[in-house]
């Protein structure tokens, strides 16, 4: 019956399909020859774990900060474009300092993404709703999380990875438009 809770999720699982399909596809990028990188293991530990950790490690407290002083939506917005810079940043150019930007920009946007994925249902459910909206809201995740990167396998199987980054940057974008018609309905 909430209404804006529904657009919100529909926006999520946009957002979600987008982004974790492209999670596993960045070892699958850089280290098989097939892709052209063919980076050692130690390479692909640096732009896939070491540095996003780090981007994510020194950006949570400031992403808190603004989650809780701004609009909902114009903040989530903000986290989606983290994601797609990321994305496209990481796989289009192709350039060890493109892979360094996307892997920066990827920590940042999982370091809003955590701050914005634990809390938002506080901006939106009434106080004795809380627990079930985040109940569905993890429900969810687990949906997107299950299929995404299989999706995201299964369309590099048929299409190129650069095809995969683009269509998880153009969902990301489509959930941000989304993201952006609800933000009067959100406050501050």
């Amino acid at each position: 019956t909430d209404l804006l809770f529904r657009n919100t999720l529909i926006s999520w699982m946009i957002l979600g399909f987008g982004n974790l399909m492209t999670v596993p596809l960045r070892v699958e990028f850089l280290g098989n020859p097939e892709h052209g990188l063919a980076l050692s293991p130690s390479e692909v530990a640096l732009y896939v774990g070491v540095i996003p950790s780090a981007a994510r490690l020194l950006l949570s407290p400031i992403w808190g900060i603004i989650f809780d002083r701004f609009n909902f939506s114009l903040t989530r917005v903000c986290i989606n474009l983290s994601f797609a810079l990321g994305i496209f940043s990481f796989f289009i150019p192709g350039s060890s300092w493109a892979l360094v930007l996307g892997s920066i920009a990827y920590g940042v946007g999982n370091a809003g993404g955590d701050v914005a994925w634990q809390l938002w249902v506080t901006k939106l459910a009434p106080h004795n709703r809380v627990s079930d909206y985040m109940a569905v809201h993890v429900f969810f995740t687990g949906l997107r999380g299950i299929i995404a990167p299989f999706l995201g396998f299964y369309l590099m199987h048929y299409f190129s990875v650069s095809f995969c980054a683009w269509l998880a940057v153009g969902l990301i974008l489509i959930a941000s438009a989304l993201f952006l018609r609800e933000r009067s309905n959100f406050a501050g």
